[in-house]
């Protein structure tokens, strides 16, 4: 194949590639044979062998590949050589997610290109990101029709790396400028300045827009202007670096000295780039020199009426010569003489290494040195310069030192004093000020200006009282005279206006400076700012006002005492407990309060022993009773006060009158014992349980029934019969919940194993405060009953069934009847018809319900669930029901605001029921009320009538099946299976049907359901 494909002009030369390109066996790739492939192919892959910009073609509607030997390299090691003659798919997997609309788009037809686009290729091991500069063309065969795609690609991930790492450099360059205090600048190749940093605008007080180009320029002061532009510019035209210094106006209108120094800035490809620049500012440098100039100058001048000591030292730093030594030494003992010969060591050895210092760098010497002489510390300050000779070679020194001894000790007194009244000024927490002796304030007064806002001009004199609140103007002046007048110390307090407008609360306090005459020189004050200690009073006032309240709205006693057994407060109510007399609580001594509450307790010893105990332990809590002679129980806490830091602050009491709660305990305990005697006896099951649930009495009657005294899990299980077990389980939970009462009927086995069925019930046992401490119950034998249920129920089932087709029969043939009586003129026979029509509709109704009722038994009622608006379902069944029942008006409120998912059908026939039965039993009133509203995930419907109502004892069982109600019995039709088929369809909608009612004054239905039943069985 390969010596085939070697004869194809096409396949000629292109290096590597070309190579590997004739050599493949394309017969097995979808491209077939060379000779079979299309002109416009064959063309490309020529042009794409000689050409050296990489590039691929992709043909077909799989991207079979081709390469020349420029892409060969944007594959790497792990796509080469394997990329030829197979899918771009395949070979570029990881990326096919970016690119594969881009062929489909050629594919169609469309050209793209991009510059610089980066894809993550996995092509040497491990992912990199790589950029392109690529472009993709449409190769059309001869029909006009996309054949391929032509990929021509340049690799610019080196470049775009240098980019990127380039303009992080410039990012790191310009946030360290402009951090920097350094003035630093930038200039491009053609001498214009193109950045300056941050420190450059501080001090100029110019933005960098008006110093950029030669902006800058314009600052310089006109004696260096031409001197350092041209070292700036010579050294753009040579390219190398250049220093100079030149003065540069600042932002307060004065001229700083500036140390500038550039060096060139080459580009990679060695293209000059510019300069970045940084200039130094050496203005005090420049001043310092220029005043040790001048101090030279006059030094040399009043040398000969000085009292400095002047010397020279030659090479090896031996004095050559000495004017005016010190006073214990003689010019002949230090003549030809080192430092080392003259002082202690540690002196010698700090003049020898500043003066070699000198010797070696030829830089003078200007400073302060310590030395000891006789034993005694002297302080000098010295200046060295070395001395030359006619070849500039250094030859030795000449020094001048002057005793500033007593200046360095004053100096130092000074500043010990300045430091300590800064530490002074710092520790005084508020504004200082001065005034003159006659109280005026006078001079500059930075703190009060600042505070106040006031300007020099307005608190001269007695301006400052123009800031004083109207309110404390004259009592301040008023006191302030006084205290003038009696050179005594004026503290007051008084309302400022600041200088943002606010008032705000000071402390003054002001002090008299006297002299020796006790003549007043000056007054010295201080504002301190007390607004928050002020609001922090209000408001501790406050809470201690409204803790009081509440201690004295406790219906327990309250005492606090401190650590030291100090009465600090009482409430009303402790008085009342202890019957304390009045003097003690005014007393408040703690051993009287003690003294007189032993002599009511029983046990005193007691309640002494706990009080040393909470004393003793100060981080302890006690809980006690206390039994008073007069027969009150007292529930006595105690617990200590401590504050953010743990500090103990004294203790709390509170006493809380518990007879009634602990008579009411005796009083349940009793009746439990009744109670339990009682159930002992009784024929029915009785049992009890705690609020958990956990068995805690079962009569003996269990063991009689069934052998088993149930006081567990498995005891009861094994008891129940098992198609029972997980449904009353499920209702107890239910009740331990939710707190409702529990009803259930159950299959039990007795001793012949034999299992009856009982009705259960549990009600729940609350406290004091409304919470359910246990559960007591009773199962009773129902099982002759339930025989008989079944029976009926059986009864009805066939009954119905066999109703049906007759009535149904019937209703066709009063149906026809009546449309044959309508052609005729007999009024009285048809009203006969629809009168047997209406009662057939009722009979109807009334099997209809009884099939119901079965299925409820057998479980086989079913239930059709879909999404419908609420509101709309009780407008039609309003609508219906008003149709039938002229002699009420049906009002409905409300509304719904989602759509619900539950069975349509079924809740309007429960709220049909709910309705007819509204209407049938309030037959002297004109109103029945609808009412619907929504609350979170449930809907809440009820309905109201003014009819004649249902007795209390009547409303546990109206929703029991085939139940009616005794007094309504004679007046009203029914036979009692309505409101059990309602309750049914809301139970298994997993919502709640109940009622209220009291006789003669109408009733209420409740049903609440969840806005969506999808559950529902």
């Amino acid at each position: 194949m390969s010596n085939k494909n070697a004869d194809h002009y096409f396949l000629k030369g292109g290096g590597e590639m070309g190579e590997l390109i004739r050599a493949k066996d394309w017969s097995k790739t979808s491209l077939g044979n060379p000779s079979d492939w299309p002109q416009s192919l064959r063309t490309m892959v020529g042009v794409m062998l000689d050409n050296p910009f990489g590039m691929y073609i992709a043909w077909g509607n799989d991207y079979t590949q081709l390469y020349n030997d420029g892409y060969r390299p944007i594959l790497g090691s792990t796509k080469h050589p394997q990329a030829l003659g197979i899918s771009t798919r395949e070979t570029f997997s990881e990326v096919w997610h970016i690119i594969e609309s881009m062929f489909d788009g050629v594919m169609k037809g469309k050209a793209v290109g991009f510059p610089d686009l980066m894809l993550p290729l996995t092509r040497n091991g491990f992912v990199e990101e790589c950029y392109f500069d690529f472009a993709y063309s449409p190769i059309r065969k001869d029909t006009g029709e996309v054949g391929g795609v032509l990929v021509t690609v340049i690799e610019t991930t080196d470049k775009k790396k240098a980019e990127i790492k380039l303009k992080e450099s410039e990012e790191r360059f310009r946030t360290m400028a402009e951090a920097s205090d350094i003035l630093i600048a930038v200039s491009d190749e053609t001498s214009d300045a193109i950045y300056f940093n941050k420190a450059w605008v501080n001090l100029t007080g110019r933005p960098m827009d008006d110093l950029l180009k030669f902006g800058w320029v314009d600052l310089v002061h006109p004696d260096d202007k031409e001197i350092f532009v041209n070292i700036y510019l010579d050294a753009f035209k040579n390219k190398v670096a250049f220093t100079g210094e030149f003065r540069v106006l600042d932002k307060n209108g004065e001229y700083r000295w500036l140390l500038a120094k550039g060096p060139p800035i080459f580009r990679p490809d060695d293209s000059f780039a510019g300069y970045i620049s940084s200039c130094m500012d050496i203005t005090d440098q420049k001043n310092a020199i220029r005043k040790t100039e001048e101090s030279e100058l006059l030094f040399r001048l009043a040398l000969a009426g000085s009292n400095q000591t002047v010397f020279s030292q030659d090479r090896n730093l031996k004095h050559t010569w000495i004017y005016n030594p010190h006073p214990d030494f003689k010019a002949e003992d230090v003549i030809g003489k080192t430092d080392e010969d003259i002082h202690v060591p540690s002196t010698a050895s700090t003049l020898t290494v500043i003066k070699q210092k000198v010797l070696d760098s030829g830089t003078a010497f200007n400073g302060d040195v310590e030395i000891e002489v006789s034993g005694q510390k002297i302080f000098y300050t010295m200046h060295l310069e070395a001395m030359a000779d006619a070849n500039g070679s250094i030859t030795g020194i000449i020094g001048t030192v002057l005793d500033i001894t007593e200046r360095i000790k004053t100096q130092q007194k000074i500043e010990e004093s300045e430091q300590r009244f800064q530490a002074a000024v710092k520790a005084v927490q508020g504004i200082l000020w001065t005034n003159n002796a006659k109280g005026e304030m006078e001079g500059e007064q930075p703190g009060w200006a600042a505070l106040t806002g006031q300007t020099y001009k307005e608190y001269q004199g007695y301006g400052w009282a123009q800031v004083v609140h109207p309110d404390d103007a004259k009592p301040t002046l008023d006191a302030w005279n006084d205290a003038s007048q009696e050179r005594k110390t004026f503290i007051f307090e008084h309302r400022l206006k600041t200088k943002n407008g606010e008032w705000r609360d000071f402390s003054i306090r002001a002090i008299p400076l006297l002299n020796a005459e006790g003549i007043v020189l000056q007054w010295v004050g201080v504002h301190t700012d007390i607004t928050e200690n002020k609001q922090a009073e209000k408001a501790l006032e406050y809470r201690k006002a409204l803790l009081e309240a509440h201690n004295e709205s406790s219906l327990d006693g309250i005492l606090l005492v401190d650590t030291k057994g100090q009465m600090l407060s009482t409430n009303h109510r402790f008085a009342e407990i202890w019957n304390m007399p009045q003097q003690i609580l005014d007393g408040k001594k703690d051993e009287a309060a003690l003294a007189f509450a032993v002599t009511q307790l029983v046990n005193p010893e007691q309640f002494m022993e706990r009080v040393r105990w909470m004393y003793a332990n100060p981080k302890e809590r006690s809980i006690d009773e206390l039994e008073f002679k007069d027969g009150k129980i007292i529930e006595r806490y105690g617990y200590h006060v401590a504050g953010e830091d743990g500090s103990y602050y004294g203790c709390s009491w509170m006493f809380r009158d518990i007879t009634e709660q602990r008579k009411n305990e005796r009083a349940l305990k009793e009746s439990e014992v009744r109670f339990r005697t009682l159930a002992q006896t009784l024929p029915q099951l009785i049992w009890i349980s705690d609020a958990e649930g956990n068995q805690e009495f079962s009569s003996v009657r269990w063991k009689e029934y069934s052998g088993i005294q149930p006081n567990g899990k498995l005891e009861w299980k094994s008891m129940v019969h098992p198609e029972d077990y997980d449904r009353i389980n499920t209702d107890w939970i239910h009740s331990l919940t939710t707190g409702n009462i529990y009803k259930s009927e159950v299959r039990l086995k007795n001793k012949e194993d034999e299992y009856r069925w009982h009705s259960g019930i549990g009600q729940p046992v609350f406290d004091h405060n409304n919470t359910i401490i246990k559960w007591v119950g009773a199962f009773t034998d129902i099982h002759e009953q339930k025989l008989k249920d079944e029976r009926k129920d059986e009864f009805v089932s066939i009954a119905s069934h066999e109703m049906k087709t007759p009535l149904t029969t019937a209703k066709a043939y009063l149906e026809m009847l009546e449309l044959t009586l309508d052609d005729c003129d007999n009024e009285e026979a048809t009203l006969f018809t629809k009168k047997a029509n209406q009662s057939i509709d009722r009979l109807t109704k009334l099997v209809s319900e009884l099939l119901d009722v079965s299925k409820i038994r057998l479980g086989k009622i079913q239930y059709s669930l879909d999404t419908f608006n609420f509101n709309d379902l009780i407008d039609e069944t309003v609508e219906s029901v008003q149709l039938t029942s002229p002699t009420h008006k049906i009002i409905k409120a409300g509304k719904v605001n989602d759509l619900i998912y539950c069975d349509k059908h079924r809740l309007q026939q429960v709220i049909i029921n709910l309705l007819s039965n509204a209407i049938k039993y309030s037959p002297g009133a004109e109103e029945v009320f609808v009412t619907i509203e929504q609350k979170n995930d449930s809907v809440n419907v009820s309905v109201k009538d003014n009819g004649i109502g249902i007795a209390q004892s009547s409303l546990d069982r109206i929703f029991d099946k085939y139940h009616r109600i005794d007094e309504h019995a004679v007046h009203f039709q029914g036979l009692g299976i309505g409101l059990f088929i309602s309750f049914e369809i809301i139970q298994r909608h997993q919502g709640k049907l109940w009622a209220t009612s009291e006789a003669g004054k109408g009733s209420t239905f409740y049903f609440t359901i969840p806005i969506n039943c999808s559950t529902a069985q």
